[in-house]
């Protein structure tokens, strides 16, 4: 009972002097996400993140008001190549600056147009989750765990029609540290004569 009461006297000084609640690792991480804030005490985690058309758009994890960092991400993504004929198969790798570890990325492949294109090869990998946003099939891929990793690989399907894409990935450390918008080199995907 004291303990319980402890913490949220502590929560409420946090709150109060501005300062953030300490991070709780047990947090759910998730990139699915509905138009309303999802709830975890009245409907299953899961059950609450069917609808996904939000994190297609804007790649940003269901982490209530946390906000993405604007410092630099220490993490990289780069590609078995930067060319690649239709229907190719492109490897992408979600990699740690210096072994930084992160619980969770979501990628899509965009195009010039910021759409989602291609399609993510099938994977036993635990922990990884395919999504189709908007006309596309399994163009999006998220890895969520408790268990930290430094770096993650991933096949991909280039479109059948020729276009420059590149991988566009968000990386999460912690639930409420997170960075949107790493980007990998371009990748051309083009007929080759």
């Amino acid at each position: 009972m004291k303990t319980a009461l402890f913490s949220v006297l502590v929560a409420i000084l946090s709150l109060t002097s501005a300062s953030p609640v300490p991070e709780d690792e047990n947090q759910h991480i998730s990139f699915a996400v509905t138009t309303e804030r999802p709830s975890t005490t009245t409907v299953s985690l899961a059950d609450s993140h069917k609808d996904l058309s939000s994190v297609c758009v804007t790649m940003t994890p269901a982490h209530n008001r946390s906000e993405a960092q604007t410092t630099p991400a220490p993490y990289v993504v780069s590609v078995s190549t930067t060319k690649v004929a239709p229907n190719g198969v492109v490897y992408v790798q979600v990699t740690g600056k210096e072994n930084q570890q992160f619980r969770g990325f979501y990628v899509q492949a965009r195009n010039e147009n910021e759409e989602p294109v291609g399609e993510f090869m099938p994977t036993d990998a635990q922990y990884v989750s395919f999504h189709s946003c908007g006309a596309g099939q399994n163009n999006a891929a998220s890895y969520v765990s408790r268990i930290p990793i430094s770096d993650f690989s991933l096949g991909w399907f280039a479109p059948e029609q020729p276009t420059k894409i590149r991988f566009v990935v968000t990386f999460v450390e912690t639930f409420s540290t997170f960075w949107i918008g790493v980007t990998s080199p371009q990748v051309t995907v083009e007929n080759r004569h």
